[in-house]
């Protein structure tokens, strides 16, 4: 799967999450899941980061 494509589906997933807990007006439905996509992608643009840390963080990002 590509960046692009990770990241769309990582927004899918997210507003779905964010629908459901106006749904069931509860702040901590899927927090988990939710943690674990955030961790996912910080960690991958921290790998890229230490790839190339002499770019502006910008710039840093590479497509896939």
């Amino acid at each position: 799967m590509s960046t692009k494509e990770r990241l769309e589906s990582s927004v899918y997933i997210l507003t779905s999450i964010d629908i459901r807990r106006k749904e069931y007006r509860d702040p901590s439905v899927f927090s988990s899941v939710e943690r674990q996509i955030v961790d996912r992608e910080l960690e991958e643009l921290a790998a890229e980061w230490a790839q190339n840390p002499h770019v502006p963080l910008g710039m840093n990002i590479r497509r896939r």
